[in-house]
């Protein structure tokens, strides 16, 4: 009878993860939360760097970089950027309507 309830425990897969899988789960998490905050520091880095008529190309202006906080994590200014852009390829898109 116990082998049978621990061959159908074993089948199940709504059992908590053991100590490790939670574990090596949250090491994944916490790399690619690393890696994903180096990528958008570089990236932002990189926007800062282009000409005024490179950043029109992607919906952005130079004033949008100095709404930006220097201690701000660099995955929020980035989404801050997109919003900004997306806002203004929007208005820009009712406008030509």
């Amino acid at each position: 009878m116990r082998e049978a309830a621990f061959e159908i425990a074993l089948g199940r897969a709504d059992f908590a993860p053991s100590l490790a899988e939670r574990l090596g789960h949250g090491l994944i998490g916490l790399t690619r939360r690393l890696l994903r905050r180096r990528r958008a520091a570089l990236d932002l880095a990189e926007l800062r760097t282009l000409e005024p008529h490179r950043l029109a190309d992607l919906g952005l202006v130079p004033s949008d970089f100095a709404d930006l906080r220097d201690d701000l994590d660099p995955a929020e200014a980035t989404r801050r950027l997109a919003r900004a852009a997306r806002r203004r390829s929007l208005a820009d898109r009712w406008a030509a309507e």
